[in-house]
């Protein structure tokens, strides 16, 4: 009895969302449109950069005589460029389908949200990536690192520690900014 009357009062009730449509297009334009802008035009960017890295390392193999042993390295180079101008294409498509203007912020957040997962194994990736271009480079010359004895078995790990270190660094400087301002919007939403 005492649950039909809180079950009649609750539907009487007319509740009323504190935040609109207007509050959340003011906040989505403050910092949080032009931050996912920034965003998709570096993700872009990335793509460009992974297609110039990809000719320029082609002409390098077609241009150089003398380098036999480095084709297994060019080779592993070439795919995993290829293959990360693949995903940053993949990524930017995703992200041109969001419209801020036409599209609810549930649908917003959900696509956001399912990007960022995505990006966290992007990371994973990166990092195993890194790790075949550096393995196969050392595969390659494995002579030097032969010969180098000590030095060469240091060299290797700070070399995957540095390359890992300048990704790391390009990714907060231009990206991680951004991806922190759409969020700061979404949480302010949220919050109203």
């Amino acid at each position: 009895m005492d649950l039909d009357k809180a079950k009649k009062a609750w539907m009487n009730n007319s509740f009323q969302p504190s935040i609109n449509k207007d509050k959340i297009e003011h906040i989505m334009n403050k910092d949080g449109q032009s931050a996912f802008i920034k965003m998709k035009r570096y993700i872009l960017r990335g793509v460009i950069i992974c297609l110039v890295y990809s000719l320029f390392l082609m002409i390098f193999y077609l241009l150089a005589e003398d380098i036999p042993g480095f084709l297994p390295f060019i080779v592993m180079c070439q795919l995993i460029l290829i293959i990360g101008g693949l995903w940053s294409y993949y990524c930017y498509r995703y992200l041109q389908k969001i419209d801020l203007g036409r599209m609810d912020i549930t649908t917003f957040s959900r696509y956001f949200l399912r990007f960022r997962s995505w990006e966290k194994w992007e990371w994973v990736a990166k990092a195993f990536f890194v790790f075949l271009i550096i393995a196969t480079f050392v595969y390659t010359r494995y002579d030097f690192f032969v010969e180098g004895g000590l030095m060469a078995i240091i060299c290797f790990p700070l070399l995957m520690l540095f390359s890992i270190g300048i990704g790391a660094y390009i990714y907060r400087r231009y990206y991680w900014g951004n991806i922190k301002k759409v969020e700061q919007a979404l949480e302010e939403i949220e919050e109203n």
